[in-house]
């Protein structure tokens, strides 16, 4: 134990500097590779996701963690939608082809889009549809209500259920009238579909 007032020999402050320097390298290293194992376990899932963009016609990712949802409900952003077309002799390419293109497409928009998709929260959704592919970001929600309510405010026709795995149709906001006005007729239209979808109420 180190006594008061008593002057330690150098070699003994040098064992004790190396050792919380390796310390500190050890905590950083650490660090470094947990972070790599993320970067790598999310890449793979990105490969995932695009390859199921290409088999099923359509997916949702989260670049940050690495996941798919499975329940909650989706609605995408409005003007956070970027289009491209395919090409013409798309249908008789192969999967390995097809995931090229469609592998850069998703890998521009996460680039333009990347501060957006950087929480738990906001997926990219991609899906192919008559020669095109359409490039969106999507909340999801836990409730049904806050998801129609943002569809509603988005000018969305759509949101999606994760849960049953279907499109769930919405009405268009009021276009006229105050702010306030259109929140409120939102908020009405919001409940009116929870309360028919959730509770059954006719």
């Amino acid at each position: 134990m180190e006594q008061a007032g008593v002057r330690l020999p150098c070699h003994v402050l040098l064992h004790r500097r190396a050792r919380k320097c390796n310390e500190r390298r050890g905590a950083a290293t650490a660090r470094t590779l947990l972070t790599l194992e993320t970067f790598i376990n999310n890449y793979m899932n990105l490969v995932q996701f695009t390859n199921q963009v290409v088999t099923t016609g359509g997916a949702t990712y989260n670049i940050t963690t690495g996941t798919t949802p499975t329940s909650g409900y989706g609605s995408s952003m409005e003007d956070h939608v970027k289009v491209h077309s395919l090409p013409e002799s798309w249908d008789s390419m192969a999967s390995d082809e097809k995931g090229m293109y469609v592998k850069q497409y998703i890998l521009d928009f996460i680039a333009s889009k990347g501060l957006m998709l950087e929480s738990s929260w906001d997926y990219i959704e991609a899906t192919i549809h008559e020669g095109d592919i359409i490039l969106n970001v999507t909340r999801v929600f836990d409730d049904l209500y806050d998801a129609v309510l943002f569809g509603i405010l988005n000018n969305q026709a759509v949101i999606y259920d994760f849960n049953r795995d279907e499109s769930i149709e919405i009405p268009e906001g009021q276009k006229h009238g105050t702010m306030t006005q259109a929140m409120d007729y939102a908020k009405m239209t919001a409940t009116a579909i929870t309360n028919h979808i959730i509770h059954k109420v006719i």
